[in-house]
């Protein structure tokens, strides 16, 4: 699922860095919906799903969650950054990806204990 995570943040990076002046682009900045939103529906969502699109549902949320993670942190008041392309965004993201995959070896480390 690392992968799904890691290249779903990779991908959205790269559309967002092309697209960011298209007109198309700059009537959507406007609009309140984020695309870390889409990232909890799709997490939501994979709970209903089979194992496998399960699994690649809830990799691309939160791939998107936590490219947007800096979003977070400034409706909780914890910062006034709204610049996608910031140091603190880019830093935060890095942050959240580190995170998910430190909880993954760890989890992979303890089933392997367990057997």
């Amino acid at each position: 699922m690392n992968k799904i995570i890691l290249s779903t943040i990779i991908l959205t990076r790269i559309c967002l860095y092309i697209a960011w002046n298209s007109s198309f682009f700059q009537s959507q900045k406007i609009d309140g919906w984020h695309h870390m939103y889409t990232g909890v529906v799709l997490m939501i969502v994979s709970a209903i799903l089979p194992k496998k699109s399960s699994k690649l549902f809830f990799g691309i949320g939160i791939g998107l969650f936590i490219d947007e993670l800096i979003h977070l942190f400034h409706i909780l008041g914890i910062t006034t950054a709204t610049d996608y392309w910031s140091f603190k965004s880019i830093v935060t993201t890095l942050l959240g990806l580190l995170l998910v995959l430190v909880i993954d070896y760890m989890s992979k480390r303890e089933s392997t204990k367990s057997i």
